[in-house]
């Protein structure tokens, strides 16, 4: 079995590809300190992600009559707005990722030999997706960013901005600005990842509890398999 099929493997790789989006929160046991600093990294991430968005909006009120311009402005400002979306999402249900997260760590650290079967099972049956997923959006992202070195577009997108571009070091700033947008966008479809992760774990919860169920013989064992089925709920 290859390293990339063990459900730590995946777990980790997804934690990584979230990147600068920071959605996959820290540690409940994490030091106060680690927990200011992430969300301070999630801030600066929200307001990367509206800052492209603003020229984006502005580009397209003043290319309203070039269809052209006007459907380049929002294929590339929706991709932005599902970042700043996601963002809030993730800021919202933190403490839920926080706690769903930790008890999916913990339940694959602490399976069974059946259970780790099970688990590998899952994980052979989606990474291949999941991760030809990933490798598409990453893909994107590096045409998007190195678009300016092969073609004849002066910048990733086309916002047009009130003061000049063409010089450094605002070229390089706006050039960087652009470049760490498209990072997020990548970023965030790792976020979904993050989320159907969470439901697959759901999901094999809800297998084990069917097999136990299978093997009730009591009402007290019934009570505790509903109990169960109502925690995975």
């Amino acid at each position: 079995m290859g390293k990339q099929s063990t459900p730590e493997f995946v777990i980790q790789w997804t934690k990584f590809a979230t990147g600068i989006l920071f959605t996959w929160p820290p540690s409940s046991k994490s030091t106060r300190l680690t927990e200011i600093i992430f969300k301070i990294c999630w801030c600066i991430s929200f307001i990367l992600a509206v800052a492209n968005v603003l020229p984006l909006l502005s580009t397209m009120y003043y290319q309203r009559n070039n269809f052209m311009e006007l459907t380049d402005c929002l294929s590339t400002v929706l991709c932005f707005m599902q970042v700043t979306l996601r963002l809030i999402i993730a800021k919202n249900h933190y403490h839920r990722f926080q706690y769903l997260i930790e008890e999916m760590e913990t339940f694959v650290k602490n399976a069974s030999p059946h259970e780790r079967e099970v688990l590998t099972t899952y994980v052979k049956r989606v990474s291949p997706c999941y991760f030809l997923y990933n490798v598409v959006t990453l893909g994107a992202t590096v045409i998007y960013v190195i678009g300016p070195f092969i073609t004849d577009q002066q910048l990733p997108n086309a916002a047009e901005f009130p003061f000049s571009v063409d010089e450094h070091p605002v070229y390089d700033i706006v050039y960087l600005l652009e470049a760490i947008a498209g990072i997020q966008c990548s970023c965030s479809s790792a976020f979904i990842c993050q989320t159907c992760l969470l439901l697959w774990y759901g999901t094999i919860q809800l297998d084990f509890l069917a097999e136990k169920i299978e093997h009730v013989t009591s009402s007290q064992e019934l009570a505790e398999c509903i109990s169960v089925h109502q925690h995975i709920l």
